[in-house]
């Protein structure tokens, strides 16, 4: 495991409440780094700044990222108390599933949004603060390559969102790169937005019965992986896929 300092090194983490975006935002902030910490929920970004930020090391920006505005004020503000910006890190996101015949409105409209049009509307607000030679980290989905059962449309998005940042880490070279992240099923809380917490731990042990290594991912796993894509100079269009082997 690297342990490079990161002194001086400044990020912002979307998604930083909770599961990878919490992890990844610590994990910075434990190596020197000054972190803006984005997300939905105000007091879960203040949890985690008071826990993970040293001196102030990590501010909270509580944000819609679904909505353009919100987007750019956040990135702005978190921007101007960083100084300059040298990573952005995309862990926002949600989790739906069941019969593509049976997806309401909402639901399809809320994966987009989420999934994907707010990793577009965040971006687009970043691009203007990223300093030369900076980067972009997306995190995507084992879904993207091999989705599970009733995962079509979350399976859509992820996949959507791994294309475009390829595609966009061709037409930024060389100012900026950008790479995608895609883990397998971890250890968040994310499940707990689609059934009882109390089924959540048989659902878990199922899914890493499917998995070669038979166990989910830890997320400060994910992030490891994450900080080493961002701090790789020659890796842009990058696509790394942690999942315990599952998609073979």
């Amino acid at each position: 495991m690297s342990t490079e300092s990161l002194d001086g090194y400044t990020a912002v983490v979307t998604g930083a409440g909770s599961g990878i975006g919490e992890a990844t935002a610590r994990l910075l902030a434990e190596r020197g780094a000054r972190v803006g910490a984005v997300g939905r929920t105000a007091s879960k970004l203040e949890r985690v700044a008071a826990e993970a930020g040293r001196d102030g090391s990590v501010r909270p920006f509580p944000a819609d990222l679904r909505r353009p505005d919100e987007a750019r004020a956040a990135l702005a503000a978190a921007a101007d108390w960083l100084g300059q910006l040298d990573l952005l890190v995309m862990a926002a996101g949600i989790y739906r599933e069941g019969p593509f015949g049976g997806l309401t409105d909402e639901t399809v409209d809320d994966l987009v949004d989420s999934n994907l049009k707010a990793v577009v509307h965040t971006i687009r607000a970043a691009l203007p603060h990223l300093v030369e030679g900076g980067c972009v980290v997306v995190v995507g989905s084992m879904s993207s390559v091999r989705s599970l059962e009733q995962q079509s449309l979350y399976a859509g998005t992820k996949a959507g969102v791994v294309h475009f940042a390829a595609s966009l880490a061709r037409e930024l070279a060389p100012r900026v790169r950008v790479a995608t992240v895609s883990p397998g099923p971890t250890k968040t809380p994310i499940l707990t937005t689609i059934m009882p917490a109390e089924k959540v731990p048989a659902v878990q042990a199922e899914l890493a019965e499917m998995i070669p290594l038979k166990r989910l991912a830890e997320p400060h796993e994910i992030a490891e992986a994450i900080v080493f894509v961002a701090r790789a100079p020659f890796a842009t269009g990058t696509h790394l896929v942690l999942d315990g082997g599952t998609s073979l």
